[in-house]
């Protein structure tokens, strides 16, 4: 999980084509929402994306190209998120960047999994989650 606060940076250099860049060194994800996180997200009844334990995948930061364009809508609390067309779930968007109503198939995104997390008010026998989000787009 990516938990970070950075204090002190120096700029060594820019990148013209970040997709490239992020492709030639990692792996993506390609293909539909299910190919997430090793095949290991679960999703509520509202749609959003989560892991518990004990299916913990190996890493809590990727890159995905959707197989389907991803369209921006809230959440039942407002938030904003993306889903595939035609399908029920989705992921949370927390990028910096403003939100764009329309992500095109096979583009590059940013995805992870936020901290372990339950609400205050749930049932004592209720598990902790990693909620998946999506945080950019190249």
């Amino acid at each position: 999980m990516e938990d970070t606060a950075v204090t002190k940076a120096t700029n060594i250099g820019t990148v013209k084509d970040l997709a490239r860049y992020i492709s030639d060194r990692v792996k993506p994800w390609n293909g539909p929402i299910d190919v997430l996180f090793e095949g290991m997200l679960r999703f509520t009844q509202a749609g959003a994306g989560y892991i518990s334990e004990p299916d913990v995948p190996s890493g809590s930061t990727g890159f995905w190209t959707p197989s389907s364009d991803l369209t921006l809508q809230n959440d039942d609390r407002g938030k904003p998120g993306y889903s595939l067309e035609g399908d029920y779930r989705h992921i949370s968007y927390v990028g910096v960047q403003g939100p764009v109503q329309h992500i095109n198939a096979n583009q590059l995104v940013r995805v992870s999994l936020a901290g372990w997390w339950k609400p205050r008010d749930a049932d004592p026998g209720f598990e902790e989650r990693c909620y998946a989000q999506l945080s950019g787009w190249y």
